[in-house]
């Protein structure tokens, strides 16, 4: 190419700076207009959530508390203990803040996946624009919950995926790591298999120069969650990262059988008295199915007490570790015995999948706010229409409350650009696969196996939550189909043109005036 031709330095720099003041500027715009429609960041299941310990206990006894959690992986629980034991400022101004600059890079990273995946740059801007200032991200940026930075981390893994495979920089290959280590540490929706096959993925794409240095890096996080299941097993009898998967995958099993079938399989012994008790409930309420309990660790607090000392149940008490298995033996029997209702469950999982994030309890008071927004967004970008589900659910039913007309609502932009991501990572895997692969294969095959883990996993083994579930993988999933739809419009565009010139040279030439 002729030096004429390429982008002054000036030009490239001048665009950089207007591409970072349009992002900026909206990110900064949408969230002052947030708050002054009466959006605020809220902190209140900080210390009350089912997943977290007892915050007293994180401030003061942080180590202790995080080696005999069993409930949940501890990474998000770490970072509530650091904020209680060393913010000077309060934890909700802390993790707000935190959450704000969350919200900053998730701008830079959806902008940079974009262009790196050769989507032009005002396209680019307009849909990170799009995605990143809308009210479902607004909604969960001002919420104090894991979610916000697992789309964050999931969505820097697919730009390292990239940047690794085009560059061969090993900062890169070790971010993403680092990064999908984290994610697995933070959230059990997101499990080794899903990282095995992450790795396997980035690997193939782009060897390494020297495997053994590369296979540690990537061990690493391998050896810390095989570990943690390790002791978990050891101390609570559960080789997993999260002890509660007996009582999800009961809400999918057996809590959304009619109670007439259920009692029936409990009376005729294939379940046992445990399944006819709801998940959750406080541990006395076991009592008269459950064997006689008496704490191990007594002087561990996050494992004796069987509340927290601010009042809600704390289920990571030793003595809820017996009443999950049970419950898991119960769940695995009941999908047996009742193949056709646990299907029935799953197609209801799906259902709630569908409903836009912002449908959801735990931000449904700062959605009043953005009310307006929300609907239009949904309806002009998220193609939300009402629909009559053919399952109906025992979970998930509080969902149609205040939508338009309270009706169940589907999104057809994330079905549809869903399926598109899978099947767009499964053609770039099979590329991989045999050697031939596109600049963009790598980014494409991560996003798509990893919207697919979470779509079949959280649906499959969790009933209730399923929208939010998928919140964690919807800015990926949007990148995705806006690049499908940008290359969609060049195609057409360089066909017409080709066509075109091909017209031009077949039209006949005009009589030559020479001689004239």
């Amino acid at each position: 190419m002729s030096d004429h031709l390429l982008p002054r330095p000036g030009a490239v720099h001048r665009a950089t700076w207007l591409s970072a003041a349009a992002l900026g500027g909206a990110f900064v715009v949408s969230r002052i207009a947030a708050y002054a429609a009466g959006v605020r960041y809220d902190a209140a299941l900080l210390p009350v959530a089912l997943q977290h310990l007892d915050v007293d206990q994180l401030r003061d006894r942080l180590l202790e508390s995080l080696w005999y959690q069993h409930s949940q992986p501890p990474l998000f629980n770490l970072l509530i203990g650091l904020v209680y034991k060393f913010s000077p400022l309060s934890p909700e101004r802390t993790f707000h803040a935190m959450w704000l600059a969350l919200g900053l890079v998730l701008t830079a990273l959806v902008f940079a996946l974009l262009r790196d995946l050769g989507v032009p740059r005002i396209v680019a801007i307009v849909a990170t624009i799009v995605i990143t200032c809308s009210p479902t991200v607004i909604l969960d940026e001002n919420w104090a919950s894991y979610e916000y930075p697992l789309v964050v981390a999931l969505t820097a893994i697919a730009l390292a995926a990239l940047r690794w495979a085009r560059t061969g920089h090993r900062a890169w290959f070790v971010a993403l790591v680092a990064l999908a280590g984290g994610c697995m540490l933070t959230r059990a929706l997101l499990n080794p298999l899903w990282y095995v096959g992450l790795v396997a993925l980035v690997l193939a794409a782009r060897r390494p120069p020297r495997w053994l240095p590369a296979l540690a890096v990537a061990a690493l996080p391998l050896v810390l969650v095989g570990g943690l299941m390790v002791k978990n097993q050891v101390l609570f009898g559960s080789f997993s990262t999260s002890s509660w998967l007996g009582w999800n995958l009961q809400r999918v099993t057996i809590d959304e059988l009619p109670p007439a079938e259920r009692d029936q399989l409990i009376a005729d012994g294939t379940l046992s008295p445990m399944a006819a008790y709801a998940v959750f409930l406080p541990i006395e309420k076991y009592d008269p199915v459950a064997a006689p309990c008496t704490p191990a660790h007594p002087d561990v607090p996050v494992l004796a007490d069987p509340v927290k000392h601010n009042g809600p149940g704390n289920f990571n008490a030793e003595c809820y570790v017996p009443v999950t298995n049970e419950a898991l033996r119960n769940a695995v029997d009941a999908a047996r015995a009742r193949p056709g209702g646990t299907a029935r469950a799953i197609v209801g999982s799906f259902q709630i999948w569908g409903e836009s994030a912002s449908q959801y309890a735990f931000v449904y008071d700062n959605r009043l706010h953005l009310d307006g927004y929300d609907t239009a967004y949904r309806q002009l970008v998220l193609l939300d229409v009402p629909w009559d589900p053919p399952v109906k659910t025992n979970a998930g039913w509080w969902i149609p409350i205040g939508t338009p007309g309270g009706r169940w609502r589907i999104s057809l932009t994330i079905v549809a650009a869903t399926l598109a991501t899978v099947l767009a990572g499964a053609l770039a895997a099979w590329r991989i696969a045999r050697r031939r692969v596109r600049p963009n294969d790598a980014a494409l095959a991560v996003i798509g196996f990893t919207v697919l883990t979470v779509t079949l996993v959280g649906n499959v083994f969790e009933i209730g939550e399923n929208n939010r579930f998928r919140f964690v993988v919807e800015p990926i999933t949007l990148v995705v189909a806006v690049w499908l739809a940008t290359r969609a419009a060049q195609l057409v565009v360089a066909r017409r043109r080709a066509r075109g010139r091909l017209e031009h040279d077949r039209t006949p030439a005009g009589p030559s005036v020479v001689g004239a």
